[in-house]
């Protein structure tokens, strides 16, 4: 590169003593150590912008899967409610188990089925005797993560 050799400066100080040669040592360690450290500065620096990007995307997957899944419920409150006027009451609900795809849908969720009384009970949050989509949707959403 047309620089000078360190070692040819070592040579030229080494007469004036053991110490200024020592410094000399001395100066070459810390550039090399400094040098090393920027590089390893950058590289980790890259590495945490990684982490950040791979946490945000993490987030993304989660609330479309949320959302997905509120999907999936308003579709199956959609398909119990054989009145289609957006509710489903008790007798729905339970007349709704009978068939393979709310069977599936329960089981899926690791919800028993055995217990479908008390389940209704539980998603029909202002007793009313009847579980719109709010509800609905709140109270699977409560059971999975319970399940």
């Amino acid at each position: 590169t047309g620089g000078r050799n360190w070692g040819e400066v070592a040579e030229l100080i080494a007469p004036a003593g053991w110490l200024y040669a020592a410094l000399i040592v001395m100066y070459i360690f810390l550039n090399l150590f400094s040098v090393l450290n920027i590089v390893t500065g950058v590289f980790v620096d890259g590495a945490i912008e990684l982490g950040k990007r791979d946490r945000s995307m993490m987030i993304q997957e989660q609330g479309k899967k949320r959302e997905a899944f509120a999907q999936h419920l308003v579709q199956l409150l959609r398909d119990m409610d054989s009145s289609g006027d957006g509710v489903i009451t008790r007798e729905e609900f339970l007349a709704s188990f009978s068939r393979p795809e709310v069977k599936e849908f329960m089981h899926a969720l690791s919800i028993d089925l055995d217990d479908a009384q008390n389940m209704f009970t539980l998603l029909d949050r202002n007793m009313d005797g009847e579980v719109d989509i709010v509800e609905f949707v709140m109270g699977m959403e409560k059971l999975r993560g319970e399940a």
